[in-house]
């Protein structure tokens, strides 16, 4: 990296991410690495480089310990919601905070990478930027979807009942979470460009979901908590989720204005920051 660098990578981090610049020279009979077809490669590089399977286990591991936790054996465990019990209720909020926390923290490293340079520096190798973009989407998608698949599996294992509509539902409202917690690790990607960002991701993804009742039902705090909680980036979401296991087809308006809000916010914001580093 050179001296004039207005903002020079992490030199501890960076030696594992030179990893994946390090491309042999293709053969004849193979496509070269500007190439669609050699999206899974490019793929493959991205994922074990940026997603760590140690840190896809941690991620996994969280919400199993947490359903085990507050879902399991309890005597509110087997009480019918409707289209699943609460154990099933808590085993997706846990799905849900994770799903979140890993989006947002992969994102978080993307932020950085705009921040600092990075990019500049992938355009040095036969990776163009939207095959590197595409490999990282997919490698992100692919970390939520297999954590996902554990989770429900475990769930449904310890005794998890679920209808087929609630499964597809919730498979669904977990899609747009991510999508928000992709954009919420951006931003803190892009305000804080340094190693900090996925420490400050992880706090407060914690803080987020329980002022949003995901670990606790905002019913069971206090008035002012309640009261606040309502105001958090995640309660609307939680609260969509929520109505796929009791068949609520009529939701609040305060909900719908609550996503619409914090997701305009956020992308806004992302989009407003990027185009300023543009320019």
């Amino acid at each position: 990296m050179s001296k004039n660098n207005d903002s020079p990578l992490n030199t501890k981090t960076d030696n594992k991410t030179l990893k994946m610049l390090d491309f042999p020279a293709p053969s004849k009979n193979q496509f070269p690495y500007n190439s669609w077809q050699n999206l899974g490669l490019i793929m493959r590089r991205c994922f074990f480089v940026w997603v760590h399977p140690t840190t896809l286990i941690l991620f996994t591991f969280i919400p199993i310990a947490c359903f085990s936790i507050f879902g399991l054996g309890q005597e509110y465990s087997n009480i019918d919601l409707g289209e699943t019990t609460i154990a099933g209720s808590i085993m997706c909020n846990m799905c849900q905070y994770s799903v979140v926390f890993v989006a947002a923290c992969i994102t978080a490293r993307i932020g950085t990478e705009q921040a600092t340079g990075w990019t500049r520096q992938i355009a040095l190798t036969p990776i163009t930027s939207r095959l590197y973009g595409t490999g990282r989407v997919i490698a992100t998608a692919i970390s939520c979807l297999a954590m996902t698949i554990i989770t429900y599996s475990y769930g449904f294992a310890t005794g998890v009942r679920m209808s087929a509509k609630a499964l597809i539902l919730s498979l669904g409202v977990l899609v747009i979470s991510a999508l928000f917690g992709a954009v919420f690790g951006l931003l803190t990607g892009l305000l804080i460009p340094s190693d900090a960002a996925q420490g400050i991701v992880g706090g407060g993804s914690s803080l987020i979901a329980i002022f949003s009742g995901m670990f606790t039902p905002l019913e069971q705090m206090g008035a002012f908590v309640q009261k606040l909680g309502e105001f958090m980036p995640m309660w609307g979401y939680n609260q969509l989720l929520q109505a796929t296991f009791n068949n609520q087809t009529i939701l609040g308006w305060k909900i719908y204005l609550n996503m619409a809000v914090w997701t305009v916010l956020l992308l806004g914001i992302v989009l407003a920051l990027l185009q300023r580093k543009k320019s």
